[in-house]
């Protein structure tokens, strides 16, 4: 049976900026690697309510 949705990727053109908006909906951001050569990087939101 289905119970939780482990993780999503959503992808964005300004991490910083995706991360401020992910942050004023609640969730707790920090920023993750990059990823040299191919011009990208992440970040986590973590949504832990209880």
């Amino acid at each position: 049976m289905f119970v939780r949705i482990d993780h999503i990727v959503i992808g964005v053109t300004d991490r910083d900026r995706g991360m401020a908006q992910y942050a004023k909906l609640g969730f707790s951001t920090h920023p993750g690697g990059d990823h040299p050569g191919r011009g990208t990087h992440n970040a986590i939101a973590f949504n832990c309510d209880g």
